[in-house]
């Protein structure tokens, strides 16, 4: 799969959800996989990756918040989403005030997703996001998809 990051404003993800190549029966397992990941580039080698380029992350930012998410940030380990009432695939945790956490490889190189840091108390197990690794555009998308439906897949 030859991988090109998109360029779009955080009101296509919108669009973007409803008609990503994972929704027109494209393997959404391609970029989870350990074997080489189809990225662009910009970003270097992603299973080199020691910390997520803060490029990417505050380019991911900016796309939630274009969706309206604003209150969305970058840490140099993840991205960070407070979640409110807007979060109706997490409203348990959202009535909780928990958080929406973003990491890059826990524990194998591609992004994941969890409602409490890993290394907190109440930390768990993290979940695939199926996200390219080095596409913010995408990775943006797959977000607003867990905070609406809970889940990653389509």
């Amino acid at each position: 799969m030859n991988h090109t990051p998109a360029r779009a404003s955080g009101r296509d993800l919108e669009r973007f959800l409803a008609a990503s190549p994972q929704d027109q029966g494209e393997s959404p397992f391609g970029w989870s996989s350990p074997s080489p990941l189809p990225c662009s580039g910009i970003y270097g080698d992603p299973t080199t990756w020691h910390e997520v380029p803060p490029e990417l992350t505050a380019e991911t930012v900016a796309e939630l918040t274009a969706c309206g998410w604003n209150a969305a940030r970058a840490t140099e380990h993840s991205i960070v989403v407070p979640l409110d009432d807007r979060a109706a695939g997490l409203p348990d945790q959202a009535a909780r005030g928990d958080h929406l956490y973003v990491m890059w490889g826990w524990p194998r190189p591609e992004w994941a997703w969890g409602t409490a840091h890993p290394h907190a108390p109440a930390g768990g197990p993290l979940a695939p996001l199926l996200a390219p690794p080095d596409d913010p555009c995408q990775v943006a998308a797959q977000i607003v998809r867990v905070l609406t439906t809970g889940r990653a897949l389509p």
